[in-house]
């Protein structure tokens, strides 16, 4: 059996983002010389998919997870007797994930100061079973998942919220090594 494919930060951006060639044309301001916006727009969103692509959607949903409150308990590899794997349901709950990526715009010997954006997630699941085993997240049944993904410059967002209303996620994600609980 083939492994499910690997989805990162980059698959859950919006296709177009409509906003990112205004503020680019805003933050690196008046400049000499012809400039093709539409490519320089092209550009910098190849570049943040790019950068977005090796953030792995998984590990970062597991990095949050191990952050639940319903979790400490478990921290205690004595919790789980005998290496067994305690199941703990979570039913219907939301994560929040950011990322925080920066463009570095060079126009011919230019460079200008690098444009911080802020990429969020909010995933939000009907019910998950999270599989713990000796104080770590060893997999996680994650069922379904709603995802909403908003990229935004400062306070200003450059599309609107997007949301894929069914996150096709594998039945089972499995975590080798598991993620410590803190």
């Amino acid at each position: 059996m083939s492994e499910p494919a690997r989805l990162t930060f980059s698959d859950l951006l919006p296709k177009e983002v409509e906003g990112l060639g205004a503020e680019i044309k805003k933050h690196v301001g008046e400049q000499s010389g012809a400039i093709a916006w539409p490519l320089v727009e092209d550009r910098a969103l190849e570049g943040l998919r790019k950068a977005l692509s090796g953030i792995d959607l998984c590990e970062q949903l597991a990095q949050a997870w191990v952050t639940v409150a319903a979790l400490r308990a478990y921290r205690d590899p004595k919790h789980t007797a005998g290496g067994e794997a305690a199941v703990v349901p979570l039913g219907q709950h939301h994560l929040s994930l950011k990322a925080s990526p920066a463009l570095q715009l060079t126009f011919g010997g230019w460079k200008a100061p690098p444009l911080k954006l802020s990429y969020a997630v909010t995933a939000a699941f009907d019910n998950a079973s999270l599989s713990i085993a000796e104080g770590a997240l060893v997999a996680v049944a994650p069922g379904d998942c709603a995802t909403t993904v908003i990229l935004s410059c400062g306070a200003v967002p450059l599309h609107a919220p997007w949301t894929l209303a069914h996150l096709n996620l594998p039945g089972r994600l499995s975590f080798t090594p598991g993620w410590k609980i803190p």
